[in-house]
């Protein structure tokens, strides 16, 4: 004698009993000492294959972050693989997609640092050893400046720097002070000439003219624009 699940049924411990049955009628049904329990797993069906709901078209350093939907059925994880356009693994050929994570319970995914190239991504739902179909995305383009000096330096200091500076005194008395400031260049290489001046001649301007605040503090203003 067979029995069939059907997938709809729950997992979890079930109790069989059997009775015999003719034309003339049936038997009493199985002693109790006789009758079988069994421990049944059901199993599942596939979810249905997630969409990507957020990616980016390009990256500027190799720091973006995907997301995708749940599924509407049940679900467990989600795989997730990633190809690279240019991949130096000599053994991919034409097409070579690599595990990112095989078991995600997040629908989120943070790549770091990623290298120029273009990368894609696919991911697939699963209820245990049933998955869904491969959603993939399309190709990010990562623009990393790998190597690549920047034109003013970022780098925090850890003790106090120095500035150049001109301090003149004018031929009424007034001191006159110039600090230029460092600036990125522009497009064909053009750098403005931007600096703080400070004159001691401000106050008598001021009196005499109608002159705006000094937004910098008394007698700075900015130069070269």
């Amino acid at each position: 004698m067979e029995v069939t699940l059907n997938s709809s049924d729950p997992s979890g411990e079930y109790r069989f009993m059997a009775r015999a049955c003719n034309d003339h009628g049936c038997s009493g049904w199985t002693p109790s000492d006789s009758r079988k329990v069994v421990m049944v797993n059901v199993p599942l069906p596939a979810p249905d294959a997630p969409k990507f709901t957020s990616f980016p078209s390009d990256s500027e350093f190799g720091d973006y972050d995907l997301s995708w939907s749940e599924p509407s059925l049940t679900w467990t994880s989600f795989e997730l693989q990633r190809e690279r356009r240019n991949d130096p693994d000599t053994n991919c050929g034409n097409s070579c997609w690599k595990v990112v994570s095989g078991n995600l319970e997040e629908r989120t995914y943070s790549a770091r640092g990623d290298i120029e190239d273009k990368y894609r991504y696919r991911v697939r739902a699963c209820n245990g050893p049933e998955c869904s179909g491969w959603t993939t995305s399309d190709w990010i383009d990562v623009h990393n400046l790998e190597g690549i000096e920047p034109a003013v330096s970022l780098a925090i200091a850890d003790t106090p720097g120095t500035a150049n500076y001109s301090a003149n005194v004018n031929y009424e008395g007034d001191a006159v002070i110039s600090i230029p400031v460092e600036v990125a260049p522009g497009v064909n290489n053009l750098v403005p000439s931007l600096g703080l001046q400070y004159s001691g001649a401000r106050y008598r301007e001021r009196n005499n003219e109608m002159l705006p605040e000094d937004i910098l503090g008394y007698g700075w203003r900015l130069s070269g624009l």
